[in-house]
């Protein structure tokens, strides 16, 4: 069989030219009447014109106060019925949109903030203390900040949300490419930390709006993800443009879960594999009525097929389903879609699926780059016209190869019928549930400790987690330090989901190549050989 490039459906429909602004503000005015968005804690609902005209306020106050097309606001927001509407006020006068969330570390936060370099930063009240440490450590000291909430230091939303004289003539401010940044979303990179990814004004909307075609009713979607992960974006310019209404939930449980599908009748709600495991073992499952549920989707790392099965007979009327997707592509690269062939999920275990819709998929020899034939191992490559902008402010040349397509760094294959397996990743990132850590900047926190002469971090696989952070150290000579005291250090300087859960070892010297480069694979497997000696 030949080498070959693999192509989802080619669907052709009227693309939109506009920006996000513009097509959030037309929106606004064809939906007035419907719900957009409800707090699923409190049950307060708003609707479409109330969206667009709190959004409309905060757009002229932003312009009073300097904020230019093309500048970036940040937004560090817990959901809720507020953390849409400095969004898209921001959107409104074509300024870029970047999300740091309430988790991070003020380290992380602040590696963010220099890479974007926001003029202003909307605040969660709870996450004050971490954007003024975060500024701080960034060098940044003339970046404002307004809290969502109450504030006895900061200058807050609520004051942004009196009327204007002005509002009944405003209009968003018109981009002048519809391939010009949008959003920058934050990922991590093959080797190093985190990137700000730029999403265009012309991607997101036309990337959502092909997805739409596939919805047959009004969507009430939810997810408990903030906008610093590219999926609640995806879903939010979805509600935005079509009409829909999402369900705001701060965070996973699944009692909870299951009582706000019930509640707000939810069509379509989004979870992390990791989250599975919690759904399959509880007892009270069937105490709530969720057959308004038309699609569930399992994404941001890999699913087991044995869990995905439990999960498709956990919810036999709904279409319980997984897929491959990159944030530099906008989404969803792979949809598994079993419904149209029988006995797929066991003829074809373990696949992520068949190609989207316009785009294309091949599997490059990782040495020679050459384009591979079925069931032949390599790195997958993915083009679309949905895809990312680059890097914000950075060389981005190196994340694409000489025909456009966008290197994943997962090495997979596809198979005689254009199915697609994920078998590893080139990366030495990998996944703490949905959020990924960089072994190279746990370790700069490792190497910083007095008595800590090197140290090599890794993940170690885990059943319901993906991986759990751990580590190699090799103290200085003549020095002393328990793995407590280096858990401890770590713990107090990285975000929740970088902390050493795998553990850390106390060795003599760390396995490398002539060259002095980590061997991080091998180091993972001494990791494991030594727990199991234990």
């Amino acid at each position: 069989m030949s080498p070959r490039i693999v192509k989802g459906p080619r669907i052709s429909f009227e693309e939109i030219t506009k920006g996000l602004g513009e097509v959030f503000f037309e929106a606004a005015g064809k939906y007035a009447d419907n719900i957009c968005q409800i707090e699923a804690e409190t049950g307060k609902t708003e609707t479409f014109r109330s969206v667009k005209e709190r959004s409309t306020r905060v757009a002229i106050r932003l312009l009073e106060i300097g904020i230019k097309p093309g500048d970036v606001v940040a937004c560090c927001l817990k959901n809720s019925i507020d953390s849409a509407i400095p969004v898209v006020a921001s959107l409104y006068i074509n300024a870029k949109v970047a999300s740091l969330d309430v988790l991070q570390s003020s380290r992380d936060c602040a590696h963010c903030i220099q890479l974007v370099q926001p003029k202003l930063i909307f605040v969660d009240e709870d996450a004050e203390t971490l954007i003024e440490n975060s500024l701080v450590e960034a060098g940044f000291d003339n970046v404002g900040i307004i809290i969502v909430g109450t504030s006895s230091k900061h200058k807050m939303l609520s004051e942004m949300l009196t009327p204007c004289a002005t509002e009944s003539g405003f209009k968003p401010v018109a981009v002048k490419d519809c391939h010009d940044t949008a959003f920058l979303s934050f990922s991590s990179g093959t080797t190093d930390r985190s990137k700000a990814i730029c999403i265009t004004h012309f991607g997101l909307l036309n990337k959502i709006a092909l997805q739409i075609r596939a919805f047959k009713k009004q969507v009430v979607s939810m997810n408990c993800a903030s906008l610093f992960w590219f999926l609640p974006v995806a879903m939010f310019t979805q509600a935005m443009i079509s009409g829909g209404c999402r369900v705001l939930c701060p965070e996973f449980d699944v009692e909870t879960t299951l009582k706000y599908i019930e509640k707000y009748k939810v069509t379509f709600f989004t979870m992390p594999p990791a989250h599975t495991y919690a759904m399959v073992n509880s007892k009270n499952l069937h105490a709530y009525n969720v057959d308004s549920l038309d699609l569930l989707l399992i994404t941001g790392s890999p699913i087991s097929p044995g869990q995905l099965t439990k999960m498709i007979q956990l919810f036999p009327n709904v279409f319980v389903t997984t897929g491959y997707g990159a944030t530099e592509a906008l989404g969803g690269v792979t949809l598994l879609d079993y419904r149209s062939c029988k006995g797929l999920l066991t003829s074809k275990i373990g696949s992520v699926g068949k190609c989207a819709p316009n785009m294309e998929i091949k599997v490059v020899d990782v040495e020679t780059r050459e384009t591979l034939c079925a069931n032949k191992e390599g790195e997958i490559c993915i083009k679309t016209p949905y895809s990312m902008n680059g890097y914000y402010k950075l060389d981005s040349s190196s994340a694409y190869d000489s025909d456009g397509f966008i290197k994943t760094g997962d090495i997979g294959y596809y198979d005689e019928d254009e199915f697609l397996y994920i078998v590893s990743r080139i990366k030495e990132m990998f996944k703490y549930k949905s959020w990924q850590v960089a072994p190279t900047f746990v370790e700069e926190v490792l190497e910083q400790h007095p008595n800590v002469k090197e140290a090599v971090a890794f993940g170690i696989p885990h059943e319901i987690d993906e991986f759990h952070p751990a580590a190699f150290v090799v103290l200085k000579e003549g020095a002393e330090a328990s793995m407590e005291d280096l858990q401890e250090f770590v713990s107090g300087q990285v975000s929740e989901f970088q902390k050493l859960r795998g553990g850390i070892k106390i060795i003599d010297a760390i396995a490398k190549t002539p060259s002095g480069k980590k061997l991080r694979r091998e180091n993972a497997q001494m990791f494991l050989k030594l727990q199991r000696n234990v």
